[in-house]
C-alpha cells in the first residue's frame, strides 16, 4: 500500500488524500467520518480532505443525508491525471524552451538521489556528440553501453560508450560531454 500512496504523492496527492481516496476505493460510498474512521484520517481533517481531493476530480458526493463519497474508478482518475500532465508538459515544452538561452558556462548540479544521477549520467551520455567523460576519484568502474536507436527504430545497444561507477561510489562525480 506504501507503494500506491508514494506513487500518488508523486502525482500531488497529500499522504491523508491517498489514505482516504483507497479507502474509498475498498468502501463507499461512505460518509466522512466512516472514511476517517476506517483509514486514519484525522477527524479534524477528513473534509479538508474531501475538499481537495473533490477539486482534483478524484471523487464525488452522493445526495444523502448526511452527504456519502465515493472515488471516481481508478481507470477513469489514472486517465485524467495522464492527460492533465500530458498537456502541462506539452506546454512546459512549448514556453520554457522558448525562454532558454544557450549556456555559456559550465554548470555544477547538486544530485542527491541514485536515481537521479543515473538519469543524468543516461541523459548526458545519451545526448553526446562525441564523446564523454567521467571522474570519480579512485573508484572502480563498469562498462555503460550507449543505447541507440537503428534505421529500423528498435533500440539497440552498442559497444562501451562510457564508464558509469557502482552506487556505493556515488559522491560528487565530475562529468563532461563535447
Amino acid at each position: 500500500m506504501e507503494n500506491i500512496y508514494k506513487e500518488l504523492q508523486k502525482l500531488g496527492f497529500s499522504q491523508y488524500e491517498c489514505k482516504a481516496y483507497v479507502g474509498l476505493l475498498k468502501h463507499s460510498p461512505v460518509t466522512g467520518y466512516e472514511i476517517s474512521k476506517r483509514t486514519g484520517v484525522p477527524r479534524s481533517m477528513i473534509y479538508e480532505v474531501l475538499g481537495k481531493l473533490l477539486d482534483k476530480g478524484a471523487v464525488y458526493t452522493v445526495p444523502s443525508e448526511p452527504v456519502k463519497y465515493s472515488p471516481v474508478p481508478a481507470a477513469e482518475l489514472i486517465d485524467r491525471l495522464r492527460k492533465s500532465f500530458a498537456r502541462s508538459f506539452d506546454f512546459l515544452e512549448k514556453n520554457l524552451t522558448a525562454l532558454e538561452g544557450e549556456r555559456e558556462a559550465d554548470v555544477i548540479w547538486h544530485i542527491r538521489s541514485d536515481e537521479q544521477v543515473l538519469a543524468e549520467m543516461h541523459e548526458l551520455i545519451d545526448s553526446a556528440r562525441r564523446s564523454f567523460g567521467c571522474r570519480y576519484g579512485n573508484s572502480r568502474f563498469r562498462p555503460y553501453k550507449r543505447r541507440s536507436t537503428g534505421a529500423s527504430g528498435k533500440a539497440s545497444t552498442s559497444s562501451p560508450f562510457c564508464l558509469a561507477l557502482p552506487k556505493r561510489s556515488w559522491a560528487s562525480p565530475a562529468i563532461t560531454t563535447t
